[in-house]
């Protein structure tokens, strides 16, 4: 089943969220992480589907999603980072020309000294651009990064497995010298997923608890070997 979550994934790309960025920790702390995702990383409640938390889907809690768990890892060294969430699934879905500063202003003044990310899963198969997703991603990642020249980008592979994201954004750190992250062994094993603990199909292909830590587990390792924490 895990090699087909990217078209069993039912969970609508819109209203996943009525803001798109949030703050947390010391404001003039660092270091400074930026974390860039879509409900992976961040869905408002959804009762319609029973989705109820206001953290990453399909989590249990807010301190067991990765977002928190990576948090948690970062603030036992340095008990006064910064951290930012910005929540794309907008971006995923228009990437092509997207207009990065009408939508994540707030997130431009951030200057992070990392930015984690991991999209994709949103984009449409139907009209996927390799060339032109790379190019956008990386606007992306330049404005988010408010113009600093050493941030740190750690670039994850899709969560839902899709062979030609995936490929494109492997790419796309040799391109562009971003760390890379491999998630393809994540979904593959089906006990990383919450199947079985929400109804609606496509919350529970989302990463449960053990799915989560798995994910913080990954970007940790990464933060550890760039010297972050």
């Amino acid at each position: 089943m895990s090699g087909n979550l990217e078209k069993q994934n039912t969970v609508s790309s819109l209203n996943q969220t009525p803001k798109c960025c949030f703050f947390s920790g010391n404001p003039e702390g660092s270091p400074r992480i930026l974390f860039v995702g879509n409900s992976i990383t961040y869905h408002a409640p959804k009762p319609d589907i029973g989705w109820f938390g206001s953290w990453g889907m399909a989590a249990s809690s807010e301190d067991k999603d990765y977002v928190h768990l990576v948090m948690a890892e970062v603030i036992k060294k340095h008990p006064n980072a910064a951290f930012c969430v910005v929540q794309v699934a907008t971006w995923e879905r228009e990437y092509k020309g997207y207009d990065n500063d009408a939508v994540f202003f707030e997130a431009k003044d951030f200057k992070p000294d990392v930015i984690i990310c991991g999209i994709s899963e949103n984009v449409p198969r139907d009209y996927f651009e390799a060339q032109s997703f790379k190019k956008e991603l990386h606007n992306l990642h330049t404005y988010l990064s408010g113009g600093r020249k050493d941030t740190i980008v750690i670039q994850a592979t899709s969560f839902f497995i899709s062979q030609e994201k995936d490929n494109t954004l492997i790419d796309y750190c040799r391109e562009y010298d971003a760390v890379s992250v491999d998630l393809r062994d994540v979904a593959c094993d089906e006990s990383n997923l919450a199947l079985g603990e929400y109804e609606h199909h496509g919350v529970s292909i989302h990463p449960g608890d053990k799915g989560m830590q798995t994910l913080a587990d990954k970007y940790i390792a990464k933060l550890k070997e760039q010297g972050v924490i």
